[in-house]
């Protein structure tokens, strides 16, 4: 049997999860419109717990073994601050406060019901559109631009703080994917 040239080829890939996630939240922002600010503060929600998981898969060795993967995204942002960094989580500042406000809106679209909001106004008070001067439910308010535009950052401000608080040199969001094709004999 002739086996030349048939060098056996292993190919290791391991796609950043995180950081595709937070590139289809910038390329949402792009569309300018509510469906693309939807979107953009939907994947940033997506994009930050998928780098806590990356984190915690990479520097916590019973991450998997423990199911801590199922925590909620605040669970997770308070293990991690906690185990690695040994810094608490505020939750009333920036980062950490808008990232609650994405995954807010995460769960409000991906638990969605129907909800009727009441307001009352009077008929010389009301705008020439009655329809929009009601209040919005909540998951209403990721379709507005700037809203949308500020979890994004601050999303990606997160994460690079957390990158560098971990050691980590460059923008974490500089590679797609981590590992190369290798040959094995």
């Amino acid at each position: 049997m002739d086996n030349w040239g048939q060098l056996k080829i292993e190919i290791l890939r391991t796609p950043l999860t995180y950081v595709y996630l937070a590139n289809v939240a910038r390329e949402s922002l792009k569309q300018n419109t509510a469906a693309g600010a939807m979107a953009a503060s939907v994947f940033a929600a997506f994009a930050a717990e998928a780098y806590f998981n990356h984190v915690g898969q990479e520097r916590i060795e019973y991450w998997e073994k423990a199911s801590l993967e199922s925590l909620r995204p605040q669970a997770k942002a308070v293990l991690l601050n906690n185990l690695l960094l040994g810094v608490s989580v505020d939750w009333s500042t920036p980062p950490y406060q808008t990232l609650a406000e994405a995954i807010s809106y995460r769960n409000a679209l991906a638990h969605g019901k129907t909800e009727t909001t009441k307001a009352l106004t009077t008929l010389a008070g009301a705008s020439d559109d009655l329809w929009s001067s009601g209040r919005l439910v909540k998951w209403e308010r990721c379709q507005d631009l700037a809203v949308a535009k500020r979890l994004v950052e601050d999303v990606e401000q997160l994460i690079e703080r957390m990158q560098s608080a971990l050691g980590n040199s460059g923008s974490p969001f500089d590679a797609l994917r981590l590992g190369e094709p290798r040959a094995k004999p």
